[in-house]
């Protein structure tokens, strides 16, 4: 089951006019913004989700439709009548506090805040720069807001896609390879970002340098795959569309917790271990154990075989010869590479994969279900949003008493070539 991509909370109507952003009778947020409306449009529940205030009311509530963070440890949010005040931790592990004013258009704006870090809502022109996040925009149904998004190479999404390809939407990359001159000359009103561990890479700050402002986005440094779907509210939060994403994300938790419940009533009865990732060269990289991934594995009742070889380094590794010696008797081997067509391409890269128990028993997979002829892969789209899709293939391959029947969405298994059997 998915959440589907609609707006869940309502349907929109419309109420009422209103003067454009830009009619000079309204408060002055001292921001400048390329919205032109005459009319609010406004969701059931009563966000705005398009146009600007015409006369500001500092006695309403402009936001009735609220989010919080219910399993994510990286974001807080404060609501005010006319603003919501955003605070990113980008690690849990560091001091940084990244605050933004999210300011209903038409209203004003909050003092002390850096220019670059408020942004008026519903943002109407936005880029959105990691494939992690484009199950977020579909799922949201935010084809009409999201004008740029990372590499189309990637791009499995068929409704986003048809935006690329009638050019409603463009790719611009994403991290250290943004492609910084198109999104200049494309004027989002804010552009959100992957923000990563290592400078070159931290795309937040290279949007700042050049005057476009900025969201950071971290769910991919929470400590649980619901941690990291909360991050769907982060988004929604800049389109004033928390009421849809409230009722996405306590849709796939119910479905994550009801799977993970039937985990821990089989605990105890049949251990599992598991290795995951593959060898380069001598170098194996090893999952962290604070990072949802992980987590991910343990709600599934397995066993992280190569669990002693973790260290606190941003991107623990190990070597082969090590992984052999904690890892060869794991009954199941996960994320293997697409030039895996058969257990006999393993030994192939290198005979000492054989020591592997996964490799005899035909137990290897890869996240490549659905991949297309050219390699676009479902899964690095849609995990981050479509957590109870992966946790539900991952206790069907390990479980399957549990699920009987179950449809695969993202696991394949690599066929077992005749020797290996």
């Amino acid at each position: 089951m998915r959440a589907e991509p609609w707006f869940v909370g309502a349907a929109a109507l419309l109420v009422g006019a209103a003067t454009a952003c830009g009619n000079t009778d309204r408060p002055h947020t001292g921001m400048t913004s390329i919205v032109d409306t005459t009319a609010l449009t406004m969701s059931a529940g009563g966000n705005i989700l398009s146009g600007c205030v015409a006369s500001f009311d500092s006695t309403r509530d402009y936001f009735p439709e609220k989010s919080q963070a219910v399993s994510a440890k990286q974001f807080t949010v404060e609501y005010h009548r006319n603003f919501k005040i955003l605070t990113v931790t980008p690690r849990e592990d560091t001091t940084l506090r990244i605050r933004y004013a999210l300011v209903q258009c038409g209203t004003p704006a909050p003092s002390g805040f850096d220019a670059r870090r408020v942004i008026e809502v519903p943002v109407r022109r936005m880029a959105i720069t990691h494939s992690d996040y484009h199950g977020v925009i579909d799922t949201l149904n935010l084809y009409s807001q999201v004008l740029a998004i990372s590499q189309e190479k990637v791009v499995s999404l068929p409704r986003m896609r048809a935006a690329l390809a009638e050019g409603t939407m463009r790719a611009v990359g994403s991290q250290h390879h943004l492609d910084l001159e198109q999104l200049i000359a494309l004027k989002p009103d804010v552009i959100l970002s992957y923000w990563s561990v290592s400078p070159e890479w931290n795309a937040p700050a290279k949007v700042d340098e050049v005057g476009l402002k900025s969201g950071a986005l971290v769910g991919h440094w929470e400590r649980t795959p619901l941690g990291a779907l909360d991050w769907l509210k982060v988004v929604a939060m800049y389109v004033n569309r928390e009421g849809d994403a409230n009722a996405i994300v306590a849709g796939v938790s119910a479905r994550y917790d009801s799977l993970r419940a039937r985990v821990q009533q089989n605990a105890g009865r049949d251990s599992v271990h598991y290795i995951t990732a593959f060898p380069a060269g001598d170098n194996w990289e090893l999952q962290r154990a604070d990072h949802s991934a992980y987590t991910r594995m343990q709600d599934a009742g397995l066993v992280y075989a190569f669990r002693p070889l973790i260290d606190e380094s941003d991107f623990p590794s190990t070597t082969l010869e090590a992984a052999i010696v904690h890892g060869s008797a794991a009954d199941v081997w996960f994320g293997a590479p697409a030039r895996w067509k058969s257990t006999a391409d393993i030994i192939a890269t290198d005979a000492r994969l054989s020591a592997f128990r996964a490799v005899g028993r035909g137990q290897v997979y890869s996240w490549r279900r659905g991949a297309s002829e050219s390699d676009r892969v479902p899964y690095s789209e849609r995990w981050l949003a479509h957590p109870d899709e992966v946790l539900g293939d991952i206790i069907a391959a390990t479980h399957p008493a549990l699920l009987p029947g179950h449809t695969f969405h993202y696991l394949q298994r690599v066929p077992a070539a005749p020797s290996a059997r």
